[in-house]
C-alpha cells in the first residue's frame, strides 16, 4: 500500500516539533494484534479507531514505539479501570496516550 501524504499549512505542533509545511505520510496498516492502526510521521503518531480494545491490544499498539497514541475513549467500553491503567502504563513507556 502506497503511503498517502497531506499537506498541512497551518502550523501544527507534534512532540514539540512546530512546523509550517508539512508532507506527512500516513500508512493504513494492521498489527500483531490485527487492530487497524494509521501510522503517522513514520510511526511517531499511531491512531487506532477501533470500536473495542483490550489490554493485548494496546500492548501491541506500545510495543511499536510511538511517541503518542490516540484512540477512541467509547473503545473502553466505560471501563475506567482499563483507560486509567492504559495511561500510566503508557508513561512508563514515555508514550503520550489521549483518547477522544
Amino acid at each position: 500500500m502506497q503511503p498517502r501524504r497531506f499537506s498541512a499549512k497551518a502550523a501544527w505542533t507534534l512532540s514539540g516539533c512546530k512546523r509550517r509545511w508539512a508532507s506527512i505520510p500516513v500508512h493504513a496498516s494492521t498489527g500483531s494484534a490485527r487492530t487497524a492502526t494509521y501510522s503517522i510521521a513514520d510511526g511517531n503518531l499511531l491512531i487506532c479507531l477501533e470500536p473495542h480494545l483490550d489490554r493485548d491490544t494496546l500492548r501491541a499498539l506500545f510495543a511499536r514505539k510511538p511517541q503518542m497514541v490516540l484512540c477512541l475513549d467509547t473503545a473502553f467500553d466505560g471501563n475506567d479501570a482499563l483507560k486509567t491503567n492504559t495511561v500510566l502504563e503508557a508513561q512508563t513507556h514515555g508514550i503520550i496516550f489521549k483518547t477522544v
